[in-house]
Formats: structure tokens, C-alpha cells, sequence
């Protein structure tokens, strides 16, 4: 829930601070949320699963 909330606020204030119109603003912040999500999922990868598993070293291969 606190994901989605963060998410939709970070949505409104790209919106108002960069004042793009049409498509552009669509694209825009499809790629910035891209971005943050891609960055969450690594966290996600790196931080949390890796001292479950104990195996940092099999997670770091398979991102580099």
C-alpha cells in the first residue's frame, strides 16, 4: 500500500514540475518510473533475498 501511495506521489510531482504536454508527458514519466523500478528491484535482489539464501555471490553474477 505505502509502495502504490509512493509511487502515485511521485508521479504528481514530476507532473508539476516539469510541465510537458501531450505524449511527452507520458513518455516522460514512463521512463523515470522504469528507472525507479528497475533501481527497487535490484535492492529488492541484492539486499533482501541475499542473506536468505546466503549466496551474494550467485546474485552479484547474475547481474554483472
Amino acid at each position: 500500500m505505502g509502495g502504490v501511495y509512493s509511487l502515485l506521489m511521485i508521479y504528481e510531482t514530476m507532473n508539476d514540475e516539469i510541465a510537458l504536454e501531450g505524449n511527452a508527458k507520458y513518455y516522460f514519466n514512463l521512463v523515470c518510473l522504469s528507472i525507479l523500478l528497475t533501481s527497487a528491484y535490484y535492492i529488492y535482489m541484492k539486499f533482501i533475498l541475499s542473506p536468505i539464501t546466503d549466496e551474494l555471490e550467485g546474485i552479484l553474477d547474475y547481474f554483472g
